[in-house]
């Protein structure tokens, strides 16, 4: 008989002691919950918001870069014209206009020398 009854103390404060450390009301609960949605949301908005920068900054990284290749490609189009006209006449260089770039670049090593010998 007592070893029943301190069962049945100990299964009363086992079922106290829980409620006391997990138990809490719905409007506490719910509470928290919004409070843990409303960090998460901030955090995601957060992320979201560098990862948009981020983008931005790179977008406006290639744009530079694009600008700078197709200035540069302009500056040694007029250089490169300037060499056919001077080596093949006005004439030649129109004909020469259609050929790319890298089979006059080979052109003028192999006559001028490329330091390569």
């Amino acid at each position: 008989m007592a070893f029943q009854a301190w069962t049945y103390i100990l299964l009363f404060f086992s079922i106290v002691a829980l409620n006391h450390r997990y138990g809490k009301s719905y409007e506490d609960a719910t509470a928290a919950s919004a409070h843990r949605r409303s960090r998460t949301h901030a955090r995601m908005a957060k992320t979201r918001e560098e990862e948009k920068k981020a983008d931005v900054e790179a977008k406006e990284k290639r744009r530079v870069a694009r600008e700078k290749r197709r200035v540069e490609e302009s500056r040694l189009e007029g250089i490169r014209g300037r060499e056919r006209r001077w080596m093949y006449g006005r004439e030649g260089a129109q004909e020469l206009a259609g050929l790319s770039d890298a089979w006059l670049s080979g052109l003028a090593g192999a006559l001028f020398g490329d330091g390569l010998d």
